[in-house]
């Protein structure tokens, strides 16, 4: 029951789409009122914000880490491309791919290149589109390592990313900061 949870709040949309529909109005009624009860639930709200990432930050950080000694299945490699994204603050571009594999008589899907969970400059896709060309056989054919236990979790290229520390690092930040407020040590 427990790892159901935990693979929710990592893996799952509905977990966080109930979280952000709960937290942005009682941030915009603390914004908007100013009232010392509002105030109160938005950075009661922050810091299990803070919660929530710091555990996203440790179950993935130990996924990425043991990724190296995963399963390994060919997998057909269906898509390739670069997915543009642009808004206000800019452009970013990222992969796009997919796979699919068979485990027993179960078949899956997977869109991980790498656990980075990153968008970026159009040179650093490119330069991940090479590498996975390199990765593909004449057939169509890509090596990708899975979770043995849960072989929806999957990548082709695994290990452990900046990313990681970063989601630790601003979890913590959110927690220490929420708490220091609270108790009325810091301010605002």
């Amino acid at each position: 029951m427990f790892s159901k949870v935990i693979k929710e709040i990592v893996r799952g949309k509905i977990f966080f789409c109930s979280f952000i529909l709960f937290y942005v109005p009682i941030l915009w009624w603390a914004v908007l009122s100013g009232r010392s009860i509002a105030i109160r639930a938005a950075w009661i709200m922050t810091f299990w914000l803070g919660v929530v990432i710091v555990i996203v930050g440790i179950v993935t950080s130990i996924d990425a880490c043991q990724s190296h000694s995963w399963s390994r299945v060919r997998a057909k490699l269906t898509k390739y491309d670069i997915k543009r994204n642009s808004d206000s603050d800019g452009t970013t571009y990222e992969l796009s791919i997919m796979y699919q594999f068979k485990i027993g008589d179960r078949n899956y899907r997977g869109t991980n290149y790498d656990f980075s969970d990153f968008a970026g400059s159009l040179a650093s896709a490119e330069r991940k589109i090479e590498s996975l060309k390199q990765l593909v056989d004449e057939e169509g054919y890509i090596n990708v390592f899975y979770k043995p236990s849960d072989p929806e979790l999957n990548v082709i290229c695994p290990g452990i990313h900046p990313i990681h520390g970063i989601r630790l690092v601003f979890g913590l930040a959110l927690m220490v900061l929420s708490l220091l407020t609270l108790w009325e040590i810091i301010q605002w």
